[in-house]
């Protein structure tokens, strides 16, 4: 039972994430073939290379991506990505910050949530594989954020 399935795995995410992938699970199969396979393509393109395209490429991608989810946590994190990317091309080492969003990152995340979010309900085992994956992500991510946050209640961030 997919719904069952979806249940299991998106249950203990936070409820904006759980909200996120509900929308995208109705909205990608509204999507056309054209619009669908465009945002694939442009994900296989950034998950095989990361060349002078990426940046356009990502923008591209969030962009079909705003017109199903909000887009504000990626909007964030490839904004740090970029900065970073900046400063590394002038010698300053910055870490990867844990709420950074890289366009392979956003490749990956498109090329497992679309497939699963088009599939459903009618889901093989290799969709509730991906979709756990994106759940384990966004755990992560959620964790990060609530760290991030607490450094920055205590005056450390």
């Amino acid at each position: 039972d997919a719904f069952a399935e979806w249940w299991k795995v998106t249950n203990d995410l936070p409820q904006k994430d759980q909200d996120m992938l509900i929308k995208l699970r109705q909205m990608v199969p509204q999507l056309t073939e054209e619009d669908y396979q465009r945002c694939i393509d442009i994900a296989n393109d950034l998950h095989f290379k990361i060349d002078t395209t990426a940046k356009p490429k990502a923008k591209e991608l969030r962009d079909k991506l705003a017109f199903m989810m909000d887009v504000t946590e990626i909007d964030a994190g490839l904004k740090m990505h970029f900065e970073r990317m900046v400063k590394k091309h002038y010698g300053v080492n910055d870490p990867i910050s844990e709420l950074e969003v890289s366009p392979a990152e956003l490749a990956e995340f498109v090329r497992d949530v679309l497939p699963a979010a088009r599939n459903f309900p009618k889901w093989e085992s290799a969709d509730i594989d991906k979709m756990r994956i994106v759940a384990a992500r966004a755990k992560k991510r959620a964790a990060a954020t609530a760290t991030m946050g607490q450094k920055k209640a205590w005056g450390q961030g």
